[in-house]
């Protein structure tokens, strides 16, 4: 199937049990009518791409059945996309006991900047410049 451009709650809905249980802020409705928020879905995985500022988004992504390299390759595909929509950076906070995502992150050519404290515990800050991705 072809990654497709979605604006839709319900589908932001039905990948809620992939989230950690103690997320904050996960509202479907409101990132779905958020025009700028990219949201993103192939096969029931989701890359969800929060409007930050103008070119900054952080990114999210939710897989139900990419595993391996091919959760790998589908996120590759999914930031060339939101990088051809005119984001220039893509900031991520990953939660330091989620080793897969920290593995991905850095596969993904992200640059650690460090852990930082949040309202549910130590995240780490990493950023991905479109320069960076193309290089």
């Amino acid at each position: 199937m072809t990654l497709r451009r979605v604006q839709s709650a319900a589908i932001l809905e039905k990948a809620r049990d992939l989230l950690p249980k103690d997320v904050v802020g996960f509202d479907p409705e409101g990132l779905s009518s958020e025009e700028r928020n990219i949201t993103l879905e192939r096969d029931g995985d989701i890359g969800l791409f929060e409007h930050v500022y103008d070119g900054v988004y952080e990114g999210h992504y939710l897989f139900r059945n990419a595993k391996g390299g091919d959760a790998l390759a589908l996120a590759q595909e999914m930031l060339d996309f939101v990088f051809r929509e005119g984001a220039e950076v893509i900031r991520g906070l990953t939660p330091l006991d989620n080793k897969p995502a920290l593995y991905v992150t850095a596969k993904l050519g992200f640059t650690n900047y460090g852990d930082i404290e949040t309202e549910v515990g130590t995240m780490r800050l990493s950023l991905l410049t479109k320069k960076d991705f193309y290089k």
